[in-house]
């Protein structure tokens, strides 16, 4: 499975800019934790395995991660809601097939 982000953080987009091609990387939690608030939740297996942990600062609680779907032939799967809600996801979808 792959997943593609672009993220909002500017730091990481210009990262993306200089390099001249995307990073490959890990989320910072997986589908079934909660998203991560504050740099010092992360796993330190985590931490102990990446070159580098990009962070915008503490993100207030109850601050919705990203919305992960998979997506294979006919079928779309909500692994995890995030801050784009399915209907939108589901909708978009949709209107690609008219």
């Amino acid at each position: 499975m792959v997943g593609f982000r672009v993220p909002e953080h500017q730091e990481a987009r210009l990262l993306v800019e200089k390099l001249g091609r995307p990073i490959i990387a890990t989320s910072a939690n997986l589908i079934s934790q909660p998203p991560l608030t504050r740099l010092e939740d992360l796993n330190d297996d985590l931490r102990n395995q990446v070159d580098l942990v990009l962070t915008q600062g503490e993100k207030p609680a109850g601050d919705l991660g990203s919305t992960v779907i998979k997506v294979s032939t006919n079928l779309v799967d909500v692994l995890r809601e995030g801050v784009i809600p399915t209907e939108e996801i589901l909708d978009f979808l949709d209107s690609l097939s008219e």
